[in-house]
């Protein structure tokens, strides 16, 4: 009796086991005859072929924009301002008078110093006649010769003192703003106003580090805005070609760098004293790299690669490069080593590839329309 209760529930159980076992294998089934029938993955991308430039490293160095007629006017001498003839920003001529100090008691002077020295003229004139008929001594003829020179030199003292009193623009220019006013005391070397000519150009100095090779003289380099970014493949609208016309004699003592002057020929109102500049500066020749675009070059920790999107049996696939990047600009990288302009490779979109994945090819405006929904879900 207890061998066929244990016969009849091992029976049930086994028909249970191999119900649960049949619909499982069912349901395993048609999911992988449902993943048969699905289409492979794939990712969109846009591609491109590399482009070979001409290219020569550089480092960028900031540097200081010196104009040649550009200098700050002070006051020599101490003394009450009596005149100011310009306003700040003013357009001046060269030997127009800027400003005067007080010079009522030197040329009161000067007009006495005047009259003594005609005088004295005279008295040197009639003794030396005198002289030259033996009625007058040659002591006479000496003392009047020495009393002649003196008061010469005292009018050229009291003619200095005014010079130096009154200041005169040195060459045509621009006056820098000024606070000058008429009445206020001066000291000496005060400083008045600056004044800028245009000579047509303007220099541009700056330092390069001694380990790079030394610069020759009419070597051409890129000035630019601070705030510019720089492009290798063309020179922008606003940079400007500069020629190294000049080159220190040493090494700076405290950093080790040799200073070197390049002309620009801009006006000095394109380029104004004291502007910091970037300076583009080659330290090598010129060769040739492949250009791709920034967004292609994917980086790792063992190293920087992009996504070659190879033609195979099964379609379009993508194949991991290990690329060297010699250089950036910030929109396109310069490859030395890895890939030829003949192999095409995935731009925007290849951060989503893996080796091998299937790849569809768009072009970038497609590209652009499918990514904007998920990128605008992505700050909203």
């Amino acid at each position: 009796m207890k061998i066929k209760s244990w016969a009849l529930t091992g029976l049930a159980l086994g028909s249970v086991i191999v119900t649960m076992g049949g619909f499982k294998f069912f349901e395993i089934s048609s999911a992988i005859a449902r993943v048969e029938v699905m289409p492979e993955h794939s990712e969109s991308v846009n591609t491109t072929t590399g482009s070979p430039q001409p290219f020569q490293s550089s480092i960028k160095v900031i540097g200081n924009v010196i104009v040649p007629d550009h200098t700050t006017l002070s006051s020599e001498l101490p003394g009450r301002l009596a005149m100011v003839n310009f306003t700040s920003g003013a357009q001046v001529n060269r030997n127009d008078i800027i400003a005067q100090l007080d010079i009522a008691t030197e040329k009161a002077n000067l007009q006495s110093a005047t009259s003594r020295r005609k005088l004295a003229q005279t008295v040197y004139d009639r003794i030396k006649q005198l002289n030259s008929k033996k009625v007058a001594s040659q002591e006479q003829l000496d003392k009047a010769y020495a009393d002649l020179m003196v008061i010469k030199a005292e009018v050229d003292v009291l003619n200095d003192t005014i010079r130096k009193k009154t200041i005169k623009a040195p060459f045509d220019g621009v006056l820098g703003i000024h606070t000058l006013k008429v009445g206020s005391f001066l000291n000496s070397n005060t400083e008045l106003v600056s004044i800028t000519g245009n000579n047509g150009y303007v220099w541009v100095d700056f330092q390069v580090p001694q380990f790079y090779p030394r610069l020759s003289e009419g070597t051409e380099l890129e000035v630019s805005p601070i705030f510019q970014k720089n492009d290798h493949s063309s020179l922008s609208a606003t940079s400007t070609v500069a020629t190294v016309v000049a080159i220190d004699d040493a090494l700076t003592r405290n950093n080790r760098t040799l200073k070197y002057r390049a002309k620009v020929e801009v006006p000095a109102q394109q380029l104004q004293a004291n502007t910091a500049v970037n300076v583009q500066v080659p330290v090598s020749e010129i060769t040739t790299a492949l250009s791709i675009p920034d967004v292609a070059v994917l980086n790792s920790q063992y190293g920087q690669y992009v996504y070659q999107v190879q033609e195979t049996e099964s379609g379009l696939r993508a194949k991991r490069q290990p690329v060297t990047v010699i250089s950036s600009d910030g929109t396109n990288s310069f490859i030395s080593e890895g890939l030829s302009d003949t192999d095409i490779i995935a731009t925007n979109g290849a951060f989503k590839l893996y080796d091998g994945i299937k790849v569809n090819k768009v072009n970038v405006a497609e590209l652009e329309a499918t990514q904007e929904p998920n990128n605008n879900s992505q700050w909203n």
